[in-house]
């Protein structure tokens, strides 16, 4: 490795052409691997960043897919779904009682007021 010097054991900087910064090798001197530093990233610290950035995408995933299956549902087959919407199935709602066919779509004025 190099531009990698040793400061003491288990501790390297490297500098290169973003400046100089401490890195975690997961290769001990001796050549067995460093458990630590290959599962965690170098610190918990690490690992904690690794898994909230892995959980917010496998949650966006899962948003995706299920918002896509939703909208799959609908397409293939209309009439079911919407077979459990309260307004078809006619269940009384705070607006069932009201008569949009009493509005004037032609004249929007009427709806919004004189003024």
């Amino acid at each position: 490795m190099k531009n990698v010097e040793k400061i003491r054991e288990g501790l390297y900087v490297k500098t290169d052409l973003f400046g100089t910064r401490v890195i975690h090798p997961y290769r001990n001197d001796d050549g067995s691997f460093n458990w630590f530093n290959l599962l965690t990233g170098g610190s918990w610290w690490n690992l904690a960043k690794i898994l909230i950035i892995v959980a917010f995408i496998m949650i966006s995933v899962w948003s995706y897919k299920h918002d896509v299956n939703q909208c799959w549902e609908c397409v293939r087959n209309p009439c079911e779904y919407c077979s459990s919407c309260q307004y078809v199935s006619g269940v009384n709602t705070p607006f069932s009682d009201l008569n949009l066919s009493s509005f004037d779509m032609e004249s929007p004025q009427e709806i919004r007021g004189s003024g």
